[in-house]
């Protein structure tokens, strides 16, 4: 097996110092999912006021879902948004049709009830 001695202080290939969270919040996960996988289409159940689709890439087909969003408009070109439940759209509509193909990436912000 392969041991490597890590001096402290030592900064990983992310640009962290060791035992520092390279994603402080989920938007930083996120946010580097979507830089890393590019995916074609996403998923998000949960909108609210969009903070999180925001991070979508430009060339990325959004759909989100949330029984109240507070979303009226977004800097891209390619979205949608249901009002109603997840619950609703899976059982109502083919999700793969509404995005145009296959779903590539999907993130749960909801709900926050339970």
């Amino acid at each position: 097996m392969d041991r490597r001695v890590v001096a402290e202080g030592a900064v990983n290939t992310a640009g962290q110092r060791r035992g520092e969270d390279p994603y402080p919040s989920y938007f930083d996960l996120l946010s580097d999912l979507h830089r890393r996988l590019q995916p074609r289409t996403y998923l998000e159940i949960g909108v609210h006021e969009g903070d999180s689709m925001s991070l979508v890439g430009q060339t990325t087909r959004i759909l989100g879902v949330d029984p109240e969003p507070r979303i009226a408009e977004m800097d891209h070109p390619d979205w949608t948004v249901v009002a109603e439940t997840s619950e609703s759209l899976f059982r109502e509509h083919d999700v793969p049709a509404l995005l145009g193909g296959p779903l590539d990436l999907a993130f749960v912000d909801g709900p926050f009830d339970s």
